[in-house]
């Protein structure tokens, strides 16, 4: 059976994409997009690496058709020598235990010194190995390049029946240019500490397509790459074969791990009155543009970070309930499945059984949420976050506590497209949680009832409800977000509480 396979894995605070291209039901080609962790979250990344190795054993001839490395950084790319290590490369003697693998081609986007790491050593430098051609190298792209426009161009890679196009590359910001060595080795001269928002804003999104579905693959793209995106999209939207592609994207991956402050950052643009407006009218149109089935976000709980950001996810998830709930968790029913985001206090307000309206969350921090909505998160479920709010919500019912059935923390998204055009969407458990466990999450600078809490991790003195507490609680309605000051974000069926 003809099919592929997008897997959003679950490493931890970091991102791995691996497609699995099946001809006849045999895997036959492969595309390794990303593959890195960061924030102590190793173990998670190991048991992806395992899952990645496994497949490629499972081919006759172990191959990666194209690595695509969106940029630099470590959470993006750390694993990548990792997995390569476990393979032996052509033209290097036969080792007991590895079979030899090969790869066609790989694409980066950002300066090419940034790939080196002092952990993971030259990482490009070791993808070269494992291409048949010695002198063949991981190549770039020019600045702000792109297939699509203003004429749109043949797919920029085909690997098996999947055709890759570039939406942008190297995006970079007026007056802060770059320095890129290109096919040179890293020059030791080159020292410069990298500018973090730079090398995010240069992250390559790639939109990949199978039998006229996509998926959109947008690395750690900040706010100026996606108004790159959205100068091309303005002119693609307008061709009468692009522009239709854009109304069949089954998955998005969000920008940056969900994040809120790269994704309304809007750096190098000339401070004026409506920055701010600027910024969230410019996420409303790529939001528009794309409109995904599905979203994912691939993150992990780390405090400095606050991915995937509840306030990011409401930009897209109108489009998501314009479509068929594709998971149902078998221990739920009614098309509902969990994920986990960042909320920010008091960013709703919620209407509890006996009709009363109160402000959530009491302080912000991860929530495991129930919902209908197509939003996929690797963090799947939080043990003291036990999802007494649904989100969205129809109408106003009571939700069981989640107290004694074991469930996934950490999962693998597999997105599934086949030739007659079915479409899937399934986890896989990647990292388990005991129900026991407390996230020291948040850290709550004022008394609160425990309730309140609505299951968030309190500090000392404040423990969150007894997970075997019995009774049920309040499913509410939710205000949907809105940046303050700015632009509500709708979300269809949802009833908006002044």
């Amino acid at each position: 059976m003809d099919r592929i396979e997008f897997h959003v894995l679950d490493v931890g605070q970091g991102q791995g994409n691996f497609i699995e291209i099946y001809e006849g039901g045999v895997l036959t080609h492969t595309i390794l997009m990303d593959l890195g962790y960061s924030q102590k979250s190793k173990k998670a990344a190991l048991a992806s690496v395992q899952y990645i190795e496994n497949e490629l054993n499972s081919m006759i001839k172990p191959t990666i058709d194209l690595v695509i490395l969106s940029h630099s950084d470590s959470d993006h790319i750390s694993m990548v020598s990792n997995l390569l290590g476990r393979f032996t490369a052509p033209g290097q003697p036969p080792v007991v235990g590895k079979k030899k693998l090969t790869i066609g081609n790989a694409y980066y986007s950002g300066e090419r010194r940034l790939y080196v790491k002092k952990r993971a050593g030259d990482v490009l430098g070791n993808i070269k190995k494992y291409f048949t051609d010695k002198k063949q190298e991981a190549q770039t792209f020019s600045v702000n390049y792109k297939t699509l426009s203003p004429k749109p161009m043949p797919p920029w890679q085909i690997v098996g029946d999947v055709g890759l196009h570039i939406l942008i590359a190297n995006t970079t910001i007026a007056n802060r240019p770059f320095v890129n060595s290109r096919l040179s080795p890293p020059d030791p001269k080159e020292t410069g500490r990298p500018d973090g928002y730079l090398v995010n804003t240069s992250s390559l999104v790639v939109l990949l397509r199978y039998e006229d579905v996509g998926i959109l693959i947008t690395g750690d793209a900040t706010g100026i790459t996606m108004q790159r995106c959205n100068d091309v999209l303005d002119v693609v939207s307008k061709d009468p074969v692009v522009g239709p592609w854009f109304k069949e994207i089954f998955m998005m991956t969000l920008p940056h791990h969900g994040s809120a402050t790269s994704t309304f950052g809007m750096q190098g643009i000339k401070k004026q009155a409506n920055l701010k407006s600027l910024a969230e009218s410019n996420l409303t149109k790529f939001a528009k543009y794309i409109n995904p089935a599905c979203i994912t976000a691939s993150a992990d709980l780390v405090r400095t970070f606050k991915h995937p950001s509840a306030l990011v996810i409401g930009y897209f998830a109108d489009a998501t309930q314009n479509y068929d709930p594709f998971y149902e968790d078998p221990n739920l029913g009614d098309d509902l499945h969990f994920f986990t985001a960042y909320f920010l206090e008091r960013d709703y307000r919620i209407t509890t059984n006996n009709a009363k309206t109160r402000p959530w969350p009491s302080a912000s921090a991860w929530f495991t949420v129930e919902s209908e909505a197509n939003i996929y998160s690797t963090i799947y479920f939080l043990a003291n976050s036990q999802g007494d709010v649904a989100w969205p919500a129809a109408k106003p019912s009571f939700v069981k506590a989640y107290a004694g059935t074991p469930r996934a923390y950490g999962v693998s998204w597999k997105f599934e497209v086949h030739g007659s055009g079915k479409k899937s969407v399934n986890p896989s458990e990647n990292r388990k949680l005991p129900l026991a466990t407390v996230m020291p999450f948040p850290a709550i600078a004022r008394p609160v009832p425990a309730q309140a809490i609505a299951h968030g991790g309190g500090r000392a003195g404040l423990p969150p409800m007894a997970l075997s507490a019995p009774g049920h609680f309040a499913q509410p309605f939710i205000r949907p977000p809105a940046p303050r000051g700015g632009i509500p974000v709708g979300l269809r069926g949802l009833r908006a509480i002044p």
